[in-house]
């Protein structure tokens, strides 16, 4: 036990005087989270308040007309400016296209004549009453995108005018039957009368662990997220620690002094499983505290917070993993630092962290259950925004421990080149913090 304390003072005293490391460990997860957050946040912020300018071209004197207009002009989305009577629909596709609007509406004239003549004809074929065999095709209504307009927001604008015009039809139909029965049954007129007739309605409900919270913002999302990536960019300190020991001479020193190398393992894991909780406290204080003041929402624990930690300390074990056989089996800091980074990179990539796994390719997605940081997120998501306890992440926590169990196997037996065996005729001293104050100090 002496010796675990020892070595864990070791890497402690290696982590505090290495400035530039503690920097990159504790103060790149908190502009990390920050950052990224705050793009985010305003990205979502800003699609959502997005006005589009509107040029309609109005041709249509009747219902219509005036329906799809005052429509239009009651959408937040849109800022509607309406065209003089003088212009063409060729000049609002002209406007457009220089970039004087993001859209051009065109009602063609006698729209509303025409979708009354419509509604008519397909009631009398309803009914078997051929009354009009030539009806007339409804001329269609024109829109115009300008060509920065991203298929997101044309899909959104698309939506909304398919929404005033279908309800403009609908209640133009409903008119025309209550019309039509009126005709033949005056006395039941009333019973079909628009407002008597039941429509269609949806509820949107959004399952959580408070099933009055119906939304989830990026602060909760990228919390945990980027809290993942930052524990696994450990990766790279842990193995250029690793190598920066064996180039200096101290690992030799510890082995010679009867330190096994599962000891010296087990001594940087103990201390690095502590910055990882450390980081994720931090980042955690910094969503409650700091994001309020620069005007993000506050990040929210709906889950409980032992489960949370679990998640952490499993992940943390996964990546302290990695990286012990990184710094095992790579001879330079050229090579941990350079395969570390892209490991980090390629895993939080297609596990989920910067993209959501759902809206990858299906290839991608199959994929993504091969990261680490893909198990880790998920057990995050299902503590902490689906309410779920600790039996749900036991798979999860499950495959982060098995991983870290291969790779501090791996890197046991794949033992260095610098062995206890090159010291046979040397006394072997314990490993004590005098032993150690005194082979250690000049390289400390």
């Amino acid at each position: 036990m002496t010796k675990i304390i020892a070595l864990i003072y070791k890497d402690i005293l290696l982590l505090v005087r290495d400035r530039a490391g503690m920097l990159f460990l504790f103060a790149m997860p908190l502009v990390l989270v920050l950052v990224m957050t705050g793009i985010q946040y305003g990205a979502v912020e800003n699609a959502s308040r997005k006005s589009f300018s509107l040029l309609l071209l109005n041709g249509d004197d009747g219902e219509v007309g005036k329906a799809l207009s005052d429509g239009l002009g009651s959408q937040d989305m849109f800022v509607v400016t309406v065209a003089d009577s003088s212009l063409t629909a060729a000049s609002v596709q002209s406007k457009v296209r220089e970039g004087s609007y993001l859209i051009g509406v065109c009602i063609p004239e006698h729209t509303t004549e025409a979708l009354l003549d419509g509604i008519e004809c397909g009631l009398g074929k309803m009914v078997g009453l051929d009354l009009f065999p030539g009806c007339d095709t409804i001329p269609p209504i024109e829109l115009f995108f300008d060509p920065t307009v991203n298929a997101s927001f044309r899909a959104a604008a698309l939506s909304c005018l398919r929404e005033v015009s279908s309800r403009i039809e609908r209640e133009m139909l409903l008119a025309a039957i209550a019309e039509s029965v009126s005709n033949y049954y005056p006395d039941a007129a009333y019973r079909v009368s628009r407002p008597d007739i039941q429509t269609l309605r949806i509820n949107e409900v959004t399952f959580s662990k408070d099933l009055f919270k119906t939304n989830i913002n990026v602060t909760e999302h990228n919390v945990p997220a980027w809290t993942l990536f930052a524990i696994f960019f450990i990766i790279i300190s842990l193995s250029g620690g690793m190598i920066k020991e064996r180039n200096d001479g101290s690992f030799s020193r510890l082995l010679a002094m009867s330190c096994s190398y599962s000891e010296y393992l087990l001594g940087k894991t103990v201390v690095y499983e502590a910055v990882c909780l450390l980081q994720f406290l931090l980042v955690v204080l910094m969503g409650r505290l700091v994001f309020p003041l620069v005007g993000l929402p506050a990040f929210t624990m709906h889950g409980a917070f032992a489960l949370c930690l679990a998640t952490v300390f499993f992940c943390a074990l996964a990546a302290i993993g990695i990286g012990l056989l990184l710094g095992t089996l790579a001879s330079t800091h050229q090579q941990s630092s350079v395969l570390g980074a892209v490991i980090v990179v390629v895993l939080s990539a297609i596990g989920g962290i910067w993209v959501p796994t759902f809206l990858m390719p299906h290839l991608f997605e199959v994929v993504s259950v091969v990261s680490p940081l893909n198990w880790g997120i998920d057990a995050f998501y299902d503590v902490m925004l689906r309410g779920k306890g600790l039996s749900s992440i036991i798979p999860n926590l499950s495959a982060l421990l098995g991983l870290a169990i291969v790779c501090t196997a791996v890197s046991v037996l794949r033992t260095p080149f610098v062995a206890p065996r090159l010291y046979p005729r040397r006394r072997k001293r314990a490993l004590t913090f005098s032993v150690f104050r005194r082979n250690f100090s000049d390289d400390l």
